[in-house]
């Protein structure tokens, strides 16, 4: 590897709650190679910019000011910094494992034939979820960005934002992230999955994927993310992403036909059954908030491909 191995890369926008758990646990890394990070403190109107200055002298921390909403503008921004020919790329709410930065510099050597890396994300929850939620582990991916999959050449859209790694030569390359989708302070309603977004772009031109075992952190659940409305909000932003992702590729011609996500037909049979059970039910069980995980799904899906919505047809 290059002179600096590894830099760690992520964004935050008023994360003092959640970085001390964070950067403590960087700053225990048993590291053998070369590492730096570089924080972007995204428009953050709490303390996480004293928080980010008090661990100056324990991290070779670099910390970038970038007061326009928006974590992809401010990841851009924060690329020209970039030193390592590894990049970490995470959250400011994923813990690392004591040996992530070894076991990334590991897999990097061990796999050159690869250019993008996703690692496992396992799930901290600060409070226990209600037992409808845990009924529903396999949307845990899309709530909370779990991610556990076997060693090896892995799709790209299986690779999750808290525990990722890119080559630098892939930026140097002038691939930036898409500012127009992911977490926006001014958008409470941003389309999810920028990280798929650009895992999926990269992979149309021809980059391989890798999903190692190894690297491992744990992405912090926090109380209100085990909540019924957190449940129906992500399930609109997460359509809502899925949406527009699709109507991109089809006007880009990104992706090849045979990895379209679901089609407009499957999607409004899918929307019509939530609708019913958000109708006909609210009870607190998984039958429920299941419907109710999809009515919102597809509302949001069908926002962002501009398609009339399920109570707009049972209206006509």
């Amino acid at each position: 590897m290059s002179a600096m191995d590894l830099t760690v890369l992520f964004s935050t926008h008023n994360g003092a709650d959640v970085l001390p758990f964070v950067l403590d646990a960087y700053a225990r890394q048993s590291c053998d190679c070369t590492w730096n990070m570089v924080v972007v403190n995204n428009a953050s109107t709490d303390e996480t910019a004293e928080c980010l200055r008090s661990y100056s002298s324990r991290l070779p921390l670099t910390v970038i000011n970038h007061p326009v909403p928006g974590k992809n503008g401010a990841l851009n921004a924060a690329l020209p910094k970039l030193e390592g020919s590894l990049i970490v790329v995470t959250d400011d709410d994923a813990i690392p494992a004591p040996d992530l930065l070894n076991q990334w510099a590991r897999i990097a050597k061990a796999q050159p034939d690869f250019d993008l890396f996703g690692g496992q994300v396992d799930l901290l929850f600060q409070k226990e979820p209600p037992a409808w939620m845990l009924e529903s582990r396999f949307h845990f991916a899309e709530l909370f960005a779990a991610c556990n999959h076997m060693e090896g050449p892995i799709d790209a859209g299986d690779i999750f934002g808290p525990n990722m790694a890119v080559r630098r030569a892939v930026f140097d390359k002038g691939i930036t992230f898409n500012e127009a989708i992911g977490p926006n302070a001014n958008n409470r309603t941003y389309p999810m999955g920028s990280e798929t977004e650009f895992c999926l772009r990269l992979e149309s031109l021809g980059y391989r994927s890798f999903f190692a075992s190894g690297p491992r952190v744990q992405h912090i659940v926090r109380p209100h993310q085990v909540s019924p409305s957190f449940w129906n909000f992500r399930a609109y932003r997460h359509g809502l992403g899925v949406g527009l992702r699709e109507r991109m590729e089809r006007s880009e011609h990104i992706i090849p036909l045979r990895r379209r996500l679901p089609s407009v037909v499957l999607g409004r049979l899918r929307q019509a059954k939530g609708y019913l059970a958000f109708r006909s039910s609210l009870a607190d069980t998984f039958d429920a908030h299941e419907g109710l995980w999809n009515y919102h799904w597809h509302r949001g899906y069908t926002d962002a491909r501009g398609h009339p919505r399920i109570e707009e047809i049972h209206a006509a």
